[in-house]
Formats: structure tokens, C-alpha cells, sequence
């Protein structure tokens, strides 16, 4: 019995259904690859988040030791608006250790120093006068005292909060403050004088005012300077990182009188 229509041939079949499978897998190769284009690219997005999640985690803490020293200012005209003539202002050097617990850019500095609190005084035997608040150096019963200090400084026990603002590489602004205690050292003796008519401003001049002396000169304690006294800080500077670990400070301030100075700090 003969077939009608039109054969198609066995290679044409197989080639046919070869081809379909072909087009048919295509799609799903294209698919297969665009998923994990998408997979590289959520990836490659979640490494700089990574790493910028590392970058703000804080620095470790670091304990650190450090050297200070220090100028110590009271300049005559601010002595004068307490004292009403003074022989000079005070102008002294401070030396200091430091224990400094850092975490990232912030610092408690734990210092102990020790700095003179004698004022500028002309050579012996010159007296060294100073005139309270108000008196006349002509009339009895105001006459200055002529002041001679022994020893007198103070050991200052203190801690510090000192913040960092990094510039650039090396180099940070500084700022800060803190509260401590000093311990008085020493004496301010001060002895009665006598002085001769003529204005106030005059007195420091040789021989305007004589020291009370029988049978020797008589001085005394001053016993209002208390032994022991609070410190108020507050500073602001900057800081190089000269090498790891080592840096410089320089710094101007206030720490109950008026400081210039700097120091060194390493980090172990």
C-alpha cells in the first residue's frame, strides 16, 4: 500500500531534532551565565563594603610612656592686677613624666612633674618687694614686704583627656583637658621694710625701702599659701608621628598658670 504526502527524510529528522535541542539550550546557557554574572558583580560589591567595614573598626588600645618639659608664665602685668607692685613676673621650667593609654585618636595622660613658682627678684642685696593690693608705700602700716622664696615650687599629680585630628599622614591638631592636684613645696618668707616718701612705682629703686632688721633680719612663713592645691588644665597643640610608635608634641596652654612646652611619647 503506497503512503501519500511528502517524506521526509531519516538524515532531515535527525538533523532537526539536533538543531531544536541546540536552540532550545541556548536560552538556558544564557540564562545560567547572566546569573552568575550577577552572582561576580554582588561579590565584587560586598568586598569594598568589607574592607570599609574593616577600615572604621577602631584602632587597638596602646600603652604608652612620654617626656614633658615646660615653660611656666605669669607675666608681670597679671601679677598686678592682684598685687599692687611686684619686683618682676615668673618665668620658670617644668619637667614631667608621662603614662599615656591611648585608643584610636583619644588619650588619658596620666603626668606627674615638677615645676619652680619663684618669681624674678633682683640680685641680693637688693630687697625683693612686693606691695599688697591698694596700700601706699609711704604711709605706715602699708609699707611692701620684701619676699624671699626658698625652694617654693610644686609636684603636680594630674590626668589629662587629650583628643587627636589627624591632618595629614603625619601630622594631628591637639586639644584637651584635665584635673590634678599640687603639692606646695618650699617657703615664701617675707620680711617688714620701711621705705622712704615717694610714689609707689619707685620702691623697687636701691635703698627706696629698707628691711626691719633687729639684731638681725627678721622673716617669717608666709602662712596663707596653702599646702596643697587643685589644677585646672586645658591645652592645644599638635603632634608629628616621626616614626612608629614615636611621636613629638607641642603644645600652648593653661594649667593654673600660663605653659609653652612639648614632649616626646613612645608607644609599645
Amino acid at each position: 500500500m503506497r503512503r501519500t504526502g511528502t517524506q521526509v527524510p531519516k538524515g532531515a529528522s535527525s538533523a532537526g531534532v539536533l538543531l531544536a535541542i541546540l536552540l532550545c539550550s541556548g536560552p538556558a546557557w544564557a540564562q545560567d551565565d547572566e546569573f552568575a554574572d550577577e552572582d561576580s558583580a554582588a561579590a565584587t560589591e560586598d568586598e569594598p563594603s568589607a574592607t570599609a567595614a574593616a577600615s572604621n573598626q577602631p584602632p587597638a588600645s596602646a600603652l604608652g610612656v612620654g617626656f614633658r618639659t615646660r615653660g611656666v608664665i605669669l607675666p608681670e602685668g597679671m601679677l598686678e592686677l592682684f598685687i599692687e607692685e611686684v619686683p618682676g613676673g615668673v618665668f620658670q621650667p617644668a619637667f614631667g613624666l608621662e603614662v599615656i593609654r591611648r585608643k584610636g585618636q583619644f588619650d588619658v595622660v596620666f603626668g606627674l612633674d615638677y615645676h619652680s613658682l619663684e618669681a624674678e627678684c633682683p640680685e641680693d642685696p637688693e630687697p625683693c618687694l612686693y606691695l599688697e593690693k591698694g596700700d601706699d608705700a609711704s604711709t605706715s602700716g602699708e609699707y611692701p614686704d620684701d619676699v624671699e622664696f626658698d625652694g617654693f615650687g610644686m609636684i603636680g599629680l594630674d590626668v589629662a583627656f587629650v583628643w587627636h585630628e589627624p591632618i595629614t599622614d603625619f601630622f594631628s591638631l591637639r586639644y584637651g583637658a584635665g584635673l590634678g592636684l599640687g603639692i606646695i613645696l618650699g617657703e615664701v618668707r617675707q620680711t617688714d621694710t620701711i621705705c622712704s616718701p615717694g610714689p609707689t612705682d619707685t620702691i623697687q629703686e636701691p635703698g627706696r625701702c629698707i628691711p626691719v632688721t633687729s639684731g638681725g633680719q627678721i622673716d617669717e612663713p608666709n602662712e596663707d599659701i596653702p599646702p596643697v592645691v587643685p589644677i585646672v588644665q586645658a591645652m592645644f597643640g599638635g603632634r608629628f608621628d616621626i616614626i612608629e610608635n614615636l611621636s613629638l608634641n607641642v603644645e600652648v596652654g593653661f594649667r593654673n598658670l600660663l605653659y609653652f612646652g612639648g614632649g616626646v611619647a613612645y608607644f609599645f
